[in-house]
């Protein structure tokens, strides 16, 4: 067998291509974002004003892809930031009133084109699926479970 035949190899595969039409979906209603701007304020969403060391935590990014992507985001007018009260050397995150009304718009799309991405799975099967997904996340990233999620 051949590593894209594994599931393993099947669910990357389904994932590029997922990515790849709401990164196409993204671009065409907001020239300045990409996906990565969307998780940022999808996470920021969650949980308004973050370090942007959490924020790596969080998306499974280093700290120099989250400084660039809080950098574009920025000139954007997507997010702001201030310095943290509790540590001097440190600041937190904010989404904006333009990046919440972007994410509120784009969280609808990102949900129907999730879910029409499955459409033709049962949902029984849907469920078992996100049984096994959620088991392989956490393997990969034991810290991501809704308990640890929180700081």
């Amino acid at each position: 067998m051949k590593p894209h035949e594994t599931l393993a190899g099947l669910s990357v595969t389904f994932s590029h291509f997922l990515q790849n039409k709401i990164q196409a979906e993204v671009v065409r209603r907001h020239p300045e974002l990409n996906v990565e701007r969307l998780s940022l304020l999808i996470e920021l969403d969650f949980e308004d004003g973050q370090r942007p060391s959490v924020l790596a935590r969080r998306m499974g990014r280093s700290k120099g892809t989250i400084s660039s992507i809080l950098r574009h985001s920025t000139k954007h007018g997507l997010v702001a930031t201030t310095p943290d009260e509790l540590n001097k050397n440190a600041k937190r995150i904010f989404i904006t009133q333009k990046g919440k009304v972007i994410h509120d718009e784009l969280s609808v799309v990102l949900t129907e084109m999730l879910e029409e991405s499955v459409q033709d799975i049962p949902a029984e099967q849907q469920e078992e699926m996100k049984k096994a997904f959620v088991t392989c996340i956490k393997r990969l990233n034991p810290i991501w479970s809704e308990e640890e999620w929180l700081d």
